[in-house]
Formats: structure tokens, sequence, C-alpha cells
């Protein structure tokens, strides 16, 4: 049964049709809720997700009769506990364009599809709003996400997480562009914070890890990154004639590395936390 199990009656209290009326059956589920093992582990939190999913039209299940339409049409259903829908009616279910509101306050409006939004937009009673692409009720495909503390996310979405390629602009001023998975960033991109300092390079849950490149107030680190610091080899520039190369741990210089202060070599061997011990 999925997303759609239960079952909950609502009456219909209006309905507007062009012609073909017959006795039908109505089961509308708005209270449908989603585990992690359907969609894999989500960072989102679980009300977010919850809240993305379109009610579901079920005639599967009969429990009251009442009259609704067979044919083609435009209806307006409002229902017992304050859902209400209007827009185009085709095959039983919404197809085509429509607005649905919820009676948790949420509103879903655009193109439906065999009474699953697929285009439009989702307006939450917190203040966020995400207009683009939906599949079974989730966030999937292109499309913006406007938060209600001010950020906002443009970019490609998979089962109601950010997925893919994307652009998050946070209210501090702090830019991400780059790629996604299951809503974290992971992949290649490049993070300007609002101090202008930037990172370009590799992620990994959240975190800057692998190979990349940080600039900041005129300095320079090239290299490996393990878990959000200088972890590995790499080259940290004061400037273009004066900087380190060699090993870090945990962003401190520890390891074989040299010291070029005015493109001459000051110092080369070996280094523990950050302090030079002895020539190689």
């Amino acid at each position: 049964m999925g997303l759609c199990q239960g079952k909950k009656n609502y009456k219909a209290e209006k309905i507007i049709v062009n012609q073909n009326t017959t006795n039908e059956n109505l089961c509308v589920l708005v209270e449908n809720l989603i585990n992690k093992n359907e969609i894999g582990i989500s960072q989102l939190p679980n009300y977010q997700l919850k809240s993305q999913i379109t009610s579901c039209i079920n005639y599967s299940y009969i429990e009251s009769e009442i009259k609704l339409p067979t044919g083609e049409g435009y209806l307006e259903w409002t229902y017992e506990d304050g859902t209400r829908y209007e827009g185009q009616w085709k095959n039983k279910a919404p197809n085509g364009k429509g607005k649905l509101w919820l009676a948790s306050g949420d509103i879903f409006e655009g193109q439906f599809i065999d009474g699953q939004l697929s285009q439009g937009s989702h307006f939450q009673t917190n203040g966020s709003t995400y207009t683009g692409e939906f599949i079974n009720g989730l966030y999937h495909g292109y499309g913006q996400l406007i938060e209600f503390n001010g950020d906002s996310y443009s970019g490609q979405f998979e089962n109601g997480m950010k997925q893919g390629k994307g652009v998050l602009k946070r209210n501090d001023g702090t830019l991400y562009d780059g790629e996604w998975k299951q809503d974290v960033k992971s992949g290649f991109g490049l993070c300007i914070w609002d101090d202008e300092n930037r990172y370009d390079g590799q992620w990994e849950e959240n975190l800057m890890h692998g190979q990349g490149v940080f600039y900041w107030k005129g300095r320079k680190y090239v290299g490996e990154y393990y878990q959000g610091q200088k972890h590995g080899k790499g080259k940290y520039y004061w400037n273009t004639n004066t900087y380190y190369d060699g090993e870090w741990i945990y962003g401190v210089q520890n390891g074989q590395g040299i010291l070029v202060i005015n493109q001459q070599i000051q110092k080369s061997g070996v280094w523990k936390d950050g302090v030079f011990q002895n020539k190689q």
C-alpha cells in the first residue's frame, strides 16, 4: 500500500462539472507518512519531507457514496477537515491545472497528473516556498526552494532532497555552487563566504575533503583536505615567493616539508605540530 496506506472519508460540499456525473467513491488521504527505508537516509527534517507529500486521492477504499464525475471538467471540492481542491478533473483524478489547500495549511498549485502535482509550487505554512518539478509528491528534478529564514537553493532534487548540481545562497552571504548528495555537499563545489574567503575543490558530508584550493586574505593553500582540515600533502602560500610545501596532519605542518622565503629555501626537514625540528 506504500505511501497511500490507510483511509479517511470526506464529504464533498461543492462540485462543478461540465457533464457526465455518476455515483463514485471518494477517499482523500492527507495524513501520509514517509520513512527513511523508502527513500534512503534523509538529511532533511522529517516534518519537511512529510510536508512535501501531496494528498493522495484513492478510490480503492469505499466508505460513502457521493456524486463525482467520470468525464472531464472543472471541480471545486471542500472537505470536512478543510482540505480543498479547485481545478481540472479527468480520469477520476485531478488532471491539468489545479490548486490544493491541505488542512495543515500547506498549498500546492500547478499541473496535476493522475492526482499528483508534477510541476508547480508548494507554499508551506512556515513561509518556505518551492517551485519546480515533483514526482510522487516530493521535490524531484529541477526546482527552487526559498526557506523562511531567507536561505535559497536552485538546482536538482531527488526524492525530496538536494541531489546533483545546485546553488545554495544563505542569508549570511555564504554561497555554495556545486554538487550535492542526499541533501549534503558532496563532490566538487565552490564555496564563497561573506568575508570573501573561498574554497574550490572536493567535498564530503558538508566538509572540505579531498583535493582543493582555499583562498583568504592574499594567502592560499593548495592540497589535500580530510574532514574539513588540511591533511596530507599541501602547499601553503603567504605570497608567491614565500610558502611551505610539505605534509600536514589535521591542519598543522607535520612530517617532511620545506619553507621557502623570497624564493630561497630556508628550512628543509621534519616538522612537528607546526614547528621545524631538524634538517633532513
